[in-house]
């Protein structure tokens, strides 16, 4: 006969191992009711319940079998949120031999609760610190990766430019740049590698490195021919295994023009003043990084530009961001809302206008792209 003391020690019985469960003798399989009862309704399970309520008629016989070769009176289950059952601590009779309440079992039921929250930590215990690692070092990839992109417009004969990035939560692949000259003179990059994450992180970072490699040339380098080499370098480091499109600007101020060459990046927006019009350029070009050679495609054209026109440049975070509901930013809303705030807006509030009602249209969705923007006036 077993003592008091002996029927009132709690046992443990793991659920995990090998699909059972095991006290003393008794086993019950990841297939028993019981066991099936207990995963799906998380609840404790009382002896005298299980004997009086209909409740339980479908795994009565095999629940009341399990209570006597066990002693025991109660199944406490540990359990998890959305992880479900880990374990089920078995209890015998109360110390005083009274029944169990519905005080005692609403209290079993929440430290099963607490007691699963434990043990999964505990078991999870490093995965939880390296994942803490890992977005700590993911947070400050993203800060290093921010300081590469330039908080300050330069300052530009005949142009006034503005360009701001606004990240999304992980590491991802936008770029611009300003590569300036001694004479004042401005390059404008914007680009976006595929894909998100460190791999995205890091392809941008070359580029970058590789652009401005390229700026002591830049009086003998086209936009088409710093693509070329680009494109030549990435592809070797790469294999074609990520891309990225680009556009590239180079502005001649004393012409009011801008000389180009697109490697497969979005539209250019460009205001025009004097006819108050939008007219959206299809940039054209094939992506970097994909083949070995691509000069086939790339071209290089001239925006000739007038005192009051603008042109925006967009990556594709930008058009491609999702409200609540699902529905996409898009270009033509993007294009609509140009036409209609760049006539009384210089760059610099522009660009402002368009990143806020980016930020109304997302609301409370998530930001999965960085949003880039580049907004540049003739002057």
């Amino acid at each position: 006969m077993p003592t008091k003391k002996e029927n009132n020690k709690p046992q443990t019985l793991p659920v995990i191992e090998e699909g059972k469960v095991r006290l003393n003798e008794a086993q019950l399989g990841s297939d028993s009711k019981v066991i099936k009862w207990l995963q799906k309704k998380s609840m404790v399970l009382e002896k005298e319940q299980v004997e009086i309520d209909p409740q339980f008629e479908p795994l009565k016989d095999e629940a009341l079998k399990w209570f006597a070769d066990t002693q025991t009176e109660v199944l406490m289950p540990l359990t998890v949120e959305e992880k479900g059952v880990l374990g089920v601590v078995g209890l015998g009779k109360k110390e005083n031999l009274a029944a169990y309440t519905l005080i005692d079992i609403n209290l079993l039921k929440n430290i099963g609760q607490q007691a699963g929250i434990a043990i999964y930590n505990a078991m999870h215990h490093e995965d939880l610190v390296r994942k803490g690692l890992i977005e700590q070092e993911m947070k400050f990839g993203r800060e290093i990766q921010m300081k590469l992109i330039p908080h300050k417009d330069p300052q530009v004969q005949n142009l006034l430019v503005s360009g701001m990035i606004e990240p999304a939560e992980e590491i991802g692949g936008d770029y611009f740049d300003y590569i300036t000259s001694q004479e004042g003179q401005v390059d404008i990059v914007i680009g976006d590698v595929s894909g998100k994450g460190v791999p995205a992180g890091l392809m941008m970072v070359m580029a970058k490195a590789i652009l401005h490699g390229f700026s002591k040339r830049r009086e003998s380098a086209s936009p088409k021919t710093i693509l070329k080499l680009l494109n030549g370098i990435l592809y070797e480091q790469i294999k074609g295994e990520k891309f990225m499109t680009m556009l590239y600007l180079k502005w001649f101020a004393d012409e009011r023009k801008f000389i180009y060459s697109s490697a497969g990046h979005e539209h250019i927006i460009w205001y025009k003043k004097k006819s108050n019009s939008v007219e959206l350029i299809q940039s054209g070009g094939f992506m970097l990084g994909m083949m070995p050679k691509t000069e086939d495609f790339l071209e290089e054209r001239e925006l000739k530009m007038d005192v009051g026109d603008k042109m925006i440049l967009y990556t594709d975070g930008a058009t491609e961001a999702e409200s609540p509901t699902g529905g996409r930013y898009g270009l033509n809303r993007l294009e609509d809302f140009v036409r209609k705030q760049a006539p009384n807006n210089n760059s610099v509030e522009l660009k402002k206008l368009i990143y806020e009602d980016l930020r109304s249209y997302i609301g409370i969705h998530a930001q999965y792209d960085d949003i880039t923007l580049i907004v540049a006036e003739v002057i």
